[in-house]
C-alpha cells in the first residue's frame, strides 16, 4: 500500500484543490500525443504562433495549459487531433489529489473507483449506483459503504470471473484516508467515463504513472510492454497448434497482467491462475481483468511467492508464461520441494527458479515462455550444471533473443526460453535472433508457433538455426546463447554470386519504376496549393450508400493451426502479402467473405492500422482481418488504402489494448483527379523505397564479396549459420 496523508490536512486544503479541479490541464508531451506530432512541434507552435493558449499552472521548464484553451487552438489551427478530454480529466484529478494522497496512491483511488462504475453494470446495480451520484457531500461516506458492501456481497456469489478482494481493500484503505469532499470529487469524475472506455481510461492513467517514475517504474510491467505482447504471441501461437476447447493459463509472477489480459483479447475459453509477491500488482491484476472483461473470464490471483510457496501445486497448465523481475537473488529456497528436479545453487539467480517452476506446471503437452536477461544461457558452475540438465532431458525447445531497449527500467536485451515438459525425442533447439536480420538463405523449417510472432520484428527476416542439441551438450559451457551457435562459419562464394545477379535484376527493373517516380516527383510544386479541408465519410457511411462492402475474414488464428496457404494474416497485411506471391489463387466459392476478389482492401488493426491491396484475388482471410470491397468506380481502391492509414484514423489507436472499428475509420471525399495525384506520389514513394532496400542489399553482399569472394563457377556451398525466418509450410 501506498503512504498516504492525514484526513486532517486532506480536509484543510480541501478548499484549495476545488479550483484546480473546475479545469483539466495538458501538458505538451500530452499535446503532441493529441495531435500525433512531436514534442519539437509542439515547442514550435508555442514560439510562432501568439494564438496559442498561455501556460495557466505548472512551471517554465514544465508548463500545463487548459484542455479547452488547447482544444480550440488545434481546432482553428486547422490540425488533426484526437479527443483525450477524459484521460487528461483523470489524470488532471490524479495531480490534484496531491494534497491528500501520495501520486501512486491517487491513481490506486481513481483505478479502484473505475472498478466501482464497472460494477454496477457487471453485478446488476445501476440503481444503487446511481443513489450514490445523487447523495450529498455530508451522506457520501455513509453511501460509498452501504455501495462497496452490495459490491461485496455480489461478488461473493460470483464464482467464473476475478474476485475484487484486493481492489475492495485498497478502496477502503484509501477512504479511510480522505475527506468527504475528495470521495464525491473523485466518484463524479468516474461517473462522466462512458462505460466502453474504462479498462482504457485505466490502462492510459497507468501507462502515464508507470513512465513518470522513470527507471523506478516497470518493475511489475507496464501497459504497452512489446516484450510481454511478444510472449502473448507466442503463448496464442502455441494454442492454435493445439487446437482444445478450452486452456489453462499459469503466470506466478503476472505484474499487472500485461501478457494474460492481452491472451484473454483474442483467445477464448481460457482459464487464468496467477499470482505475485506484491499487493499492489495483484490489485492491479484484478482491476485491469475486471475493467476489461467483468467476470466473463475465468481469473484466480494470488498474493504468493512462487519460489518459496507453490499457490498450485496440483495445476498442470497448458500454458506458462513470465516475464519475472531480472533483479531477483534466492537464497533460501526449499530443496525438498520437488519443482526443483533439476537442482539449485548456492543462489538461484535471475530466473533459474522461475524456469523450473513453469517445467514443473506444464501438462504433458504444454509450452513455458519465460524471459530472462542473457546470463542464464551461459553462466558456468552450478548454474551451467542444471542448464546442461535442462537440455539433456529435452525441456528446451527455443531459445529467442529480443532486440536490446524494450523494456522501461533497463536497455539490456530480452531472452525468452521456450520450455516443455521432459521430451526424449529432442534433437535440435531453435535458436532466433529478433535483433538482427537473417543474411543468407536457409530452407524453411522454422515452426509455425515461433516463426509467426517473430514477424513483429524485421518482418519477420530473423535470423535463426535449428541448433543439433549432441552440438550444445558437446561444448564445454552448453552455451544457449543464439549469438554463439548464429555466427557464420564461412559464407558461400557461389551464394554470393548468385545474389548479386538476382540483385542486379531487382535494381535494374525498379529502376525504370524510379524514372517514372521522379519525373513526378520533380514536378512537384514548392508547396502544395491552398485548399479548403475535404468534407470526410466514414467506411459504415460508403456501406449504407452502397459504395462498399466490409467484410471479416473466417480463418481462424486460434481455433486452427493449419491455415490454408493462401489464407491472409494481420502480419501479410504489414508486410503488403509478400509472403503470397507465389502462392496460386484459390478455386471455387467457400463462403462468404472466404475468398477475396481483385483489388480487395485488407485491413489489419490487430497492431496499430494497416491497409493493403490484394491485387490478384482468391486468398482465405484470417478472422484477424477485415476487407473493404469497393462498388462504387469514382473511388480508387488504392486509394481508400491510402487514407485507412491516414494519421487521423491512426491517432485513435493509442495502444495494442486499443482497437478501432475499420467502419468508423474516415476517408476525405476527393474528386478523381485529386484521387490520382495523391497516387502518384504514393507510388513514386514505394518504388523509391524498394530501390533503397535493394540497393542496401547489394552493398552488403558486394561487401560480403570482397571478405568471402564470388564464385560464378560453381554451385558449391558452405552453409553459413544464418537464416531467413520463413514459417512452415
Amino acid at each position: 500500500m501506498s503512504e498516504t496523508k492525514s484526513v486532517s490536512e486532506s480536509a484543510a486544503k480541501a478548499q484549495g484543490t476545488a479550483n484546480k479541479r473546475s479545469r483539466v490541464l495538458i501538458n505538451s508531451s500530452d499535446i503532441a500525443i493529441m495531435a500525433q506530432v512531436s514534442n519539437g512541434a509542439v515547442s514550435n507552435w508555442r514560439k510562432r504562433d501568439e494564438r496559442f493558449p498561455q501556460p495557466v499552472e505548472g512551471s517554465k521548464g514544465k508548463p500545463l495549459f487548459d484542455y479547452d484553451e488547447v482544444v480550440a487552438w488545434l481546432a482553428s489551427a486547422g490540425k488533426v487531433f484526437t479527443e483525450r478530454r477524459f484521460q487528461q480529466q483523470l489524470w488532471t484529478l490524479r495531480e490534484s489529489l496531491g494534497d491528500a494522497l501520495s501520486p501512486d496512491s491517487a491513481t490506486n483511488l481513481i483505478v479502484a473507483s473505475l472498478c466501482l462504475k464497472k460494477a454496477a453494470e457487471v453485478f446488476g446495480l445501476g440503481r444503487e449506483w446511481a443513489a450514490l451520484q445523487a447523495g450529498s457531500q455530508e451522506s457520501a461516506i455513509n453511501a460509498v459503504s452501504q455501495y462497496v458492501q452490495a459490491v461485496k456481497d455480489a461478488d461473493n456469489k460470483q464464482e467464473r470471473g476475478p474476485k475484487l478482494t484486493h481492489v475492495l481493500e485498497e478502496w477502503e484503505h484509501l477512504l479511510s484516508n480522505i475527506a468527504p469532499g475528495e470521495i464525491v470529487t473523485v466518484l463524479d469524475s468516474v461517473a462522466e467515463c462512458p462505460d466502453d472506455k474504462l479498462a482504457e481510461f485505466a490502462d492510459g492513467l497507468l501507462s502515464k504513472s508507470i513512465r513518470e517514475a522513470g527507471r523506478a517504474g516497470g518493475e511489475f510491467g507496464f501497459v504497452d510492454s512489446k516484450v510481454s505482447r511478444f510472449i502473448a504471441d507466442l503463448a496464442v501461437s502455441g494454442m492454435a497448434v493445439k487446437q482444445q476447447d478450452s486452456y489453462e493459463v499459469y503466470d506466478p509472477v503476472c505484474g499487472i497482467s500485461t501478457i494474460t489480459t492481452q491472451i484473454a483479447q483474442v483467445a477464448d475459453n481460457v482459464s487464468f491462475h496467477e499470482a505475485d509477491v506484491n499487493t499492489w500488482a495483484v490489485f492491479i491484476a484484478e482491476a485491469r481483468f475486471f475493467l476489461r472483461f467483468g467476470v466473463t473470464v475465468p481469473l484466480r490471483v494470488t498474493q504468493s511467492d512462487c519460489l518459496h510457496h507453490d499457490s498450485y501445486p496440483a495445476l498442470k497448465a497448458d500454458v506458462v508464461v513470465m516475464e519475472p523481475p531480472f533483479n531477483i537473488q534466492v537464497d533460501d529456497m526449499v530443496s525438498s520441494d520437488p519443482r526443483w528436479r533439476y537442482g539449485l545453487s548456492g543462489r538461484i539467480e535471475f530466473g533459474f527458479g522461475f524456469l523450473q517452476d513453469a517445467i514443473a506446471h506444464l501438462n504433458s503437452n504444454g509450452r513455458a515462455y519465460v524471459a530472462t536477461p542473457g546470463g542464464t544461457l551461459s553462466r558456468l558452475g552450478r548454474e551451467g550444471d542444471i542448464r546442461r540438465c535442462l537440455i539433456m532431458s529435452g525441456c528446451v525447445e527455443a531459445i529467442i533473443v529480443l532486440p536490446a531497449k524494450l523494456l522501461l527500467n533497463t536497455g539490456i536485451p530480452v531472452f525468452i526460453w521456450v520450455l516443455t515438459t521432459p521430451a526424449s525425442q529432442r534433437n535440435v533447439i531453435y535458436m532466433i535472433d529478433c535483433s538482427r536480420p537473417a543474411k543468407t538463405d536457409q530452407q524453411p523449417g522454422l515452426p509455425t508457433n515461433l516463426s509467426n510472432p517473430s514477424r513483429e520484428f524485421l518482418d519477420g527476416n530473423v535470423a535463426w538455426k535449428a541448433v543439433p542439441v549432441k552440438d550444445i551438450l558437446a561444448d564445454s559451457d552448453a552455451s544457449l546463447s543464439p549469438v554463439k551457435w548464429l555466427e557464420p562459419a564461412s559464407v558461400s562464394a557461389s551464394m554470393i554470386a548468385k545474389n548479386s545477379e538476382a540483385l542486379s535484376v531487382g535494381i535494374r527493373q525498379t529502376l525504370a519504376k524510379v524514372a517514372d517516380a521522379s519525373f513526378v516527383l520533380r514536378n512537384l510544386p514548392e508547396r502544395l496549393p491552398d485548399m479548403d479541408k475535404l468534407p470526410t465519410v466514414t467506411v459504415q457511411e460508403l456501406i449504407s450508400q452502397g459504395k462498399a462492402e466490409l467484410l471479416i475474414g473466417d480463418c481462424s488464428d486460434i481455433r486452427s493451426s493449419d491455415l490454408p496457404e493462401d489464407a491472409i494474416r494481420p502480419e501479410d497485411v504489414l508486410d503488403d502479402l509478400r509472403r503470397l506471391t507465389s502462392v496460386p489463387q484459390a478455386k471455387g466459392p467457400d463462403g462468404l467473405g472466404a475468398r477475396t476478389e481483385p483489388n480487395d482492401i485488407l485491413i489489419s488493426t490487430l497492431r496499430g492500422i494497416h491497409a493493403t491491396l490484394d491485387a490478384v484475388g482468391g486468398h482465405r482471410v484470417s478472422r484477424h482481418v477485415h476487407v473493404l470491397r469497393v462498388v462504387d468506380k469514382s473511388w480508387s481502391p488504392q486509394y481508400l488504402a491510402l487514407c485507412v492509414e491516414g494519421m487521423w484514423n491512426t491517432a485513435a489507436q493509442q495502444s495494442p489494448a486499443v482497437r478501432v472499428r475499420p467502419s468508423q475509420m474516415l476517408i476525405p471525399v476527393a474528386d478523381a483527379a485529386t484521387q490520382h495525384d495523391i497516387l502518384r506520389v504514393a507510388e513514386a514513394k514505394k518504388a523509391a523505397s524498394l530501390l533503397e532496400r535493394l540497393t542496401a542489399e547489394y552493398l552488403e553482399n558486394y561487401r560480403n564479396a570482397l571478405r568471402y569472394g564470388s564464385d560464378s563457377k560453381t554451385s558449391d556451398t558452405v552453409e553459413a549459420g544464418n537464416g531467413v525466418g520463413k514459417e512452415q509450410a
